[in-house]
Parts: C-alpha cells; structure tokens; sequence
C-alpha cells in the first residue's frame, strides 16, 4: 500500500489517486477512471472515491483524507481501506474527546494524542465503510500501542479485523491509514 501526503490543492487529490493507482497497477494514467460510491446506499453521485473500472481485471482499493492544507490519498489491494489526516489545533478538537471517547479508554492527555486517535477511528470507519453512521465512541483504541495495530471492529453483530498504521507526517497534523484483513499492510508513506 502506498500513502501520498500533499499539500492541498485544486484536483490534488483526484490526481494524486490517479497516478498511484496507474502506478500499483502498472497501467497508463489515462486508463484509469474515479467515481464515488456511497457504501451506505450505494448511489455513485456521493460517497467514498472508487476506481470505476478494474484495469485488466485487478482491483485497487482507494481513500482520501483531507484537512486545512493538506491532503493524503491511499491505494492498495490487500483490503478496503481508509486514510485520515487532521491539523493538531486546539480549535478543531475542541469537544472531540467527549464524543469520540470510547467509555474504556484513558483520557488522551495531550491534543496531538487526542489527534492521533481521532484519525485512528476515522480511518477505521472509512475502511470498514461505515463512516460517522457509526459511532467513534464505539471503537475501544486503550490497548494500542505500537504502530501497527488490529482492532476488531463491531456493528450489528458483525466483527470486522482491521489493521491500523500511524503515518508520521510531522508535529502539526496527525495521520493514520486502516486495512480490513488479517495480515498487517506494508506501507509505503510518500511526499
């Protein structure tokens, strides 16, 4: 799995997520096409971005995180997976622990830690395809300590493995990509 963090900009993402897929699939960028598929309702005019069309039969997976400056994007083909990226500032979290801690888990003592686990759930939530109609509160991150980490993530009875990699992209934004599998995922973090 290969995970790009830029700083945002106008189509930044879209090709970013191109050329990563064209790249994973060693494949010409004008072969590949992204749409959108909501996983809740499985209309195309909204949702989480998808490659439209597996290219020579393989599929990849894709995701997108964004904040005040930047964005990541994430490829792979191992399992869905989810990116997230957020700028540490006390402003943004202001209220997110009380409504994204699990009743299990430690306060998280610091803002960036605070970040760090925000974007952990998120990016759970984004690779599992449950997003915010999921509770974050819900997903128990006490016993992870080392990157990377599985969490067996539930909801309605159905148990879900997925594994989380913390990406270092500096002191100013937390990041985290998450893999539904077995197996933890290789990843490569680009600039």
């Amino acid at each position: 799995m290969r995970v790009l963090v830029r700083e945002d900009g106008r189509d930044v993402a879209d090709e970013a997520l191109i050329a990563l897929v064209a790249e994973a699939l060693s494949a010409p960028a004008d072969h590949v096409r992204l749409g959108r598929r909501c996983p809740q309702c499985g209309a195309t005019d909204h949702g989480r971005p998808v490659v439209v069309a597996p290219i020579d039969g393989r599929r990849v997976h894709v995701s997108v995180g964004r904040t005040l400056g930047r964005v990541a994007v994430a490829v792979g083909s191992s399992g869905p997976l989810g990116v997230d990226i957020e700028r540490v500032d006390p402003e943004r979290f202001a209220g997110v622990a009380t409504v994204a801690q699990h009743h299990d888990e430690p306060d998280a003592g610091s803002l960036h830690l605070l970040a760090a686990r925000w974007v952990q759930k998120e990016a759970i939530l984004k690779a599992t395809g449950w997003g915010l109609t999921e509770d974050p509160a819900g997903l128990d991150l006490t016993s992870h300590r080392t990157s990377p980490f599985a969490v067996t993530a539930t909801r309605n009875g159905l148990a879900v493995r997925v594994w989380v990699v913390e990406l270092g992209v500096g002191t100013q934004y937390a990041a985290a990509v998450a893999v539904v599998g077995e197996t933890p995922p290789r990843v490569t973090l680009l600039s």
